[in-house]
């Protein structure tokens, strides 16, 4: 079962940035996150089209809707 809740996730964009919003509902990729001697990855969806896309290797925040799910974090940003 997924949990749901609103916050933010930090992390480093890793990969290439998906999707340019053209004929596309949203852009999805992966920050690794980094807590302490841990990292895990969470999935970034942006729904929004009115937001610059972050580069590979930026550190970012996002803020939305978290869905935890066994093997990381679904961040949906509005």
């Amino acid at each position: 079962m997924a949990m749901v809740t609103y916050g933010s996730v930090t992390g480093r964009v890793v990969g290439k940035v998906e999707g340019d919003y053209k004929g596309k509902p949203n852009v999805t990729f992966q920050l690794l996150q980094q807590k302490g001697n841990r990292a895990g990855f969470a999935q970034v969806r942006i729904l929004n089209d009115g937001r610059e896309l972050p580069k590979e290797g930026e550190d970012v925040t996002f803020s939305g809707v978290l869905y935890g799910y066994q093997g990381g974090v679904l961040v949906l940003v509005d």
